[in-house]
């Protein structure tokens, strides 16, 4: 499973063609600690139906609310956006 923690260790996708004229950037998702509530009802987690989403467990502290942020498998993500528009928080980007 690979997993980042913030957008500087997300490693660039690229796919050049010919002489480098077409590039191809591949975007994938990253959960903003400082927007995300921790909801254990994920919205961005619901809608992936590759289920990339891993909503940590419960909070002992705060009833309702996950320990800590979602994880994302990118091994499982296939790149598709949806969970991004699914937050209502606007903490998963697509970067």
């Amino acid at each position: 499973m690979v997993r980042f923690t913030s957008p500087s260790d997300q490693p660039e996708a690229e796919a050049r063609a010919g002489a480098g004229e077409n590039k191809l950037l591949l975007k994938i998702p990253w959960v903003d600690r400082s927007k995300c509530k921790r909801e254990s009802e994920c919205k961005a987690a619901a809608v992936c139906k590759q289920k990339a989403f891993e909503v940590q467990p419960p909070s002992e502290e705060e009833p309702g609310l996950a320990r800590d942020c979602p994880l994302v498998d990118l091994e499982r993500c296939k790149q598709c956006g949806e969970c991004e528009k699914a937050c209502p928080e606007h903490a998963v980007k697509m970067v």
